[in-house]
């Protein structure tokens, strides 16, 4: 039995998703094999982050609720972030470093996915392991605002067309209804080429993981999934290793960006933060993308043993 460990990073400020999602994969480990699931899941309460002089609520309010949660799950191991830059980056680098699990699967906090997601996944990794190796596991997305998302999109969201905003407008908590209805067309779709979107449920072979890594230089937040997949896609091509992606056909999750503007503990002052978020996020994106294109122009000399 091959062994999965889905990581996820989870903000002061995200805990009312962090319960839903909890609950839900809770309700997905009774579809399968618990046993295979593990969990890495970090709190980040950092003071680079928050405000705490000036917020309402404190640290230990987070950190009580955040090991209430971490309790519902099974096979858990947690960490509690008090300072300094952290993000998905770092967490995803250090499972990827680790190397103590057969594979190690993304997971973000406004990710909706179906109470049966698991049990496919782990279906299809414990069959297509049998037969191949480096292998990345995904689940399927509604159409997003371009053509290149295509490959990893489901065909009937695909001819919504890009006019319909699909992305936007679709309830992720419609998402368990959608799954069901399309479970007879459930299937294994091999992909042309990797395409890897962030934390939308995309569970990747540790060993290959581990060859590319996740550079340091790419911060706390930004640009992981792209370095991933394009570091796959070059390797791939200069034969230096052979990664195969499985997309699980109807196997719909989608991010949510029909009530993103909820933010019960920001808009009501119970919580501040040191900077705005996007600015944040943008600050770590845009240091992260400047190192990108290097770091995968090293992987490959690396590999090919030009230094």
């Amino acid at each position: 039995m091959k062994t999965i460990q889905i990581v996820v990073h989870v903000f002061a400020h995200e805990m009312h998703d962090f319960q839903r999602v909890v609950e839900q994969l809770k309700r997905n480990l009774e579809f399968t094999q618990a046993k295979s699931f593990s969990f890495d899941i970090t709190l980040n309460v950092s003071e680079t982050k928050y405000d705490w002089q000036n917020s309402i609520l404190q640290p230990s309010f987070f950190v009580q609720q955040f090991e209430d949660l971490c309790k519902m799950l099974p096979n858990v191991t947690t960490d509690i972030i008090f300072d300094g830059d952290y993000g998905c980056n770092s967490v995803r680098r250090k499972a990827a470093r680790a190397a103590k699990f057969d594979y190690i699967g993304y997971l973000d906090l406004d990710l909706h996915f179906s109470m049966y997601t698991l049990h496919y996944i782990d279906n299809a990794i414990q069959s297509l392991s049998q037969q191949e190796k480096q292998i990345v596991v995904s689940g399927q997305i509604p159409r997003l605002w371009d053509s290149t998302w295509d490959i990893i999109s489901n065909q009937e969201f695909i001819e919504m067309g890009t006019e319909s905003k699909i992305w936007l407008t679709i309830d992720p908590y419609s998402i368990d209804k959608l799954v069901y209805d399309r479970l007879s067309k459930i299937q294994l779709k091999q992909l042309p080429y990797v395409k890897i979107g962030g934390g939308w449920m995309n569970f990747i072979d540790q060993k290959v993981l581990q060859l590319v890594d996740i550079p340091d230089s790419l911060g706390a937040y930004g640009m992981d999934d792209t370095y991933v997949q394009e570091a796959f896609n070059v390797l791939n091509k200069n034969n230096i290793t052979n990664v195969k992606q499985y997309v699980v056909d109807n196997l719909l999750v989608c991010e949510n960006r029909k009530y993103e503007s909820y933010e019960p503990y920001l808009d009501n002052g119970y919580l501040k933060l040191e900077k705005e978020l996007n600015d944040y996020k943008e600050q770590m994106a845009h240091y992260a993308r400047q190192n990108c294109w290097m770091e995968l122009e090293k992987l490959l000399n690396k590999l090919n043993g030009k230094s």
